[in-house]
């Protein structure tokens, strides 16, 4: 299993307001200029639709939408590879992939098999924002 914590920065200046309700989107649906300072970010990389490790992660992610919601996540689909997304250019998967982008813009995980919601909630919760977050929500 390949799986990785990077502190890359992301890029990005720009923040425009990202709209909480819609949880699941398409690549293109979301720049990493919207998403920055306002949510975190879980790309699923694949080469098809039916990729069985991309289907296993929705699986998990579907029944996890108040976990999601809580920590201001979007999941974003990119099964698109021969007309890649912004988002592809940059990260360059190979086959499936789940990388998580920070509210910083940076890639914080990235994993060729799906990623359960216990394992990417510690892991969130662990981030210096997040703790922020908690604190303020208390």
């Amino acid at each position: 299993m390949f799986l990785s914590l990077v502190g890359t920065a992301f890029m990005t200046q720009s923040s425009s307001a990202v709209a909480q309700e819609t949880l699941f989107r398409a690549a293109t649906e979301l720049s990493a200029q919207e998403a920055q300072w306002r949510n975190r970010v879980l790309i699923l990389f694949a080469p098809n639709p039916k990729d069985p490790a991309l289907l296993a992660q929705l699986d998990i992610l579907e029944t996890a939408r108040a976990d999601l919601r809580e920590r201001d996540m979007i999941v974003l689909r990119d099964t698109a590879v021969n007309k890649p997304s912004t988002w592809r250019r940059r990260v360059k998967p190979n086959g499936f992939e789940a990388v998580l982008i920070g509210k910083d813009g940076g890639i914080k995980l990235r994993s060729d098999r799906p990623v359960s919601m216990q394992d990417l909630s510690g892991l969130i919760d662990e981030m210096p924002m997040r703790q922020q977050e908690m604190q303020q929500d208390n």
